[in-house]
């Protein structure tokens, strides 16, 4: 298991997350949070070697997307049932910075906290999820 920073709200510390439980309760605070709010919020889970994922939560959906710490392509996203960019899923960075994503990268939220609980094993790329080239 990896120690992951979590962030989670705009101008608020970051979170160390170094168990599932740990990571449930910081995902379930957060969608909490977004509820009250009336938005998704977009968590940032960060692992040492600098790789990242981000999950939408606040929802019954979610996108995740990876990125390489080094921050060069390739990025990768979730890749969801769905042909169509429409009705698109808007999500807000920290609930602050307003991000659009196609439909076709949404998937089911317990996919995406599936894959949130292997990068926190891993520190790696989730296996448990498709995904695709953004």
């Amino acid at each position: 298991m990896v120690r992951l920073r979590a962030a989670i709200k705009d101008q608020a510390p970051e979170r160390i997350v170094n168990s599932e439980a740990a990571l449930d309760a910081t995902l379930d605070e957060a969608s909490a949070e977004a509820r009250a709010a009336g938005k998704l919020n977009i968590v940032l889970l960060t692992a040492p070697n600098r790789d990242w994922l981000s999950i939408v939560v606040g929802g019954e959906e979610t996108v995740v997307g990876y990125n390489y710490g080094h921050g060069d392509p390739p990025y990768y996203v979730s890749a969801g049932q769905a042909q169509t960019d429409d009705p698109v899923m808007t999500a807000y960075v920290g609930l602050e910075h307003h991000t659009e994503f196609p439909r076709r990268w949404v998937v089911a939220l317990a996919l995406g906290r599936q894959a949130a609980r292997e990068f926190l094993v891993t520190g790696k790329r989730p296996e448990s999820i498709a995904w695709t080239e953004a």
